[in-house]
């Protein structure tokens, strides 16, 4: 489908609302589309337009493109939350000095939230662990808040620190959504973040200035992540600087362990992944590394997926150790684990039964891995925004994370793999 500008994506999905029964708000209507990211299970457009719509009565054949616009924007919600870029729309904002006309009916906070509390209600419950429905509680609780004044005295039972805790509620909400996201979709067991507590870390307090500053710094990273020129790529490390300067003194290291957590430091740990991704492009392997290691102590849960291009990094330094620490902290079964121990087997033993029950058991769990490393299956054009376990999408982002320099550093591999 033609890509649209998010404008264009906005008055056509607006345009598209008008035609159907419930008419609901543009703002409801992406909170409602991020809440259906949360769900654990897939949930099928054929389950959610009704819901959200109810019937349409469209005038003419062309008015099909529409959807084609509702799912764009569909897709680019699901984008945000692979990663891990959650934000609320800039209108939904809250402060000491607007708080009653932005809780007023109709504004945007209180739509946008009444969409994800919409989308929520299709979650099986049944289904969640106790830490899932413990998430999921908290951040209806947090929505429930916004959803005018009346509302948010009535969840809000202390008349003194109102303001300030509606704010508190506000300022953390993406990261109640975040948590939420985590225990419901990438962590079934055991959830990390579920005593997160915001009020235990020391986020930056920032001057009017400062957070000017910050913003405009914010600003820059949406060009920093989506550009790879020669003056993106040198200008990327001064950023990354500034940000340090931003968070003052023994912030960055008082704060390891838990840094995704943090909302201001997001746009940080995005742009070193960025800046390890040109390292990585440049053949500059080593730097690539370090710099992907460092990430992983300020995140050990690595939220980024840095692991799977790091894995990479070590096979192309032959730092085996390396890798096999790498593959037992995170032990998981994936293409990036699988493949990579495969490989890590056949460099160390050539054919042996263990290098050979390795890669029959990559082999069946994902079959494109073979078919895109030794070239019978082309890579597509545009890369998958998402992926699943087992499928082609895990393969092809095998490949984006270096997983064919990989391969292809160790004399023999791919002949290997493809035999019988």
């Amino acid at each position: 489908m033609q890509p649209l500008s998010k404008q264009q994506i906005r008055a056509q999905v607006i345009k598209l609302a008008k035609f159907s029964d419930k008419q609901p708000d543009y703002y409801y209507i992406q909170g409602y589309l991020l809440g259906l990211g949360v769900n654990p299970g897939m949930v099928m457009p054929n389950q959610w337009y009704g819901d959200l719509f109810g019937e349409f009565n469209f005038e003419s054949q062309e008015d099909t493109q529409l959807i084609n616009a509702l799912m764009q924007l569909y897709n680019l919600q699901m984008q945000s939350i692979m990663q891990e870029q959650i934000k609320l729309p800039t209108q939904c904002a809250l402060s000491k000095n607007n708080y009653e006309e932005a809780l007023a009916a109709n504004k945007p906070l209180p739509n946008w939230t009444k969409g994800m509390l919409q989308a929520l209600k299709l979650i099986d419950k049944t289904s969640l662990n106790s830490k899932q429905k413990s998430e999921l509680k908290e951040l209806t609780g947090a929505l429930k808040i916004f959803q005018g004044l009346k509302q948010a005295r009535k969840e809000i039972d202390s008349e003194r620190m109102f303001v300030d805790i509606l704010l508190h509620h506000k300022k953390y909400l993406s990261t109640y959504i975040h948590n939420t996201i985590f225990a419901m979709r990438f962590d079934e067991d055991a959830q990390p973040n579920s005593n997160f507590d915001a009020n235990m870390y020391d986020e930056p307090e920032y001057t009017e200035q400062e957070q000017q500053e910050m913003d405009e710094l914010n600003e820059m990273v949406d060009i920093l992540l989506n550009d790879d020129s020669p003056a993106i790529r040198e200008a990327i490390s001064g950023v990354i600087d500034l940000f340090v300067q931003s968070f003052g003194e023994g912030f960055i290291e008082e704060n390891k362990g838990h840094f995704w957590l943090i909302q201001d430091t997001r746009a940080y740990m995005m742009l070193r992944a960025r800046r390890a991704e040109f390292a990585f492009s440049e053949k500059r392997y080593q730097a690539c590394a370090d710099e992907l290691a460092e990430l992983l102590e300020l995140n050990p849960n690595d939220n980024q997926a840095n692991r799977y291009r790091l894995l990479n990094c070590y096979v192309l330094l032959q730092q085996w150790d390396k890798v096999q620490t790498l593959l037992t902290r995170f032990d998981e079964q994936s293409a990036f684990t699988l493949a990579t121990q495969a490989l890590m087997l056949f460099a160390q033993q050539q054919d042996s039964k263990q290098a050979r029950d390795a890669k029959n058991q990559l082999k069946k769990y994902n079959k494109y891995i073979e078919k895109f490393l030794t070239g019978q299956a082309k890579m597509p054009k545009e890369n998958p925004h998402v992926f699943g376990l087992g499928d082609k999408n895990e393969a092809i982002y095998y490949l984006i994370f270096g997983g064919k320099q990989a391969w292809q550093s160790v004399s023999g591999s791919l002949f290997w793999l493809r035999r019988k």
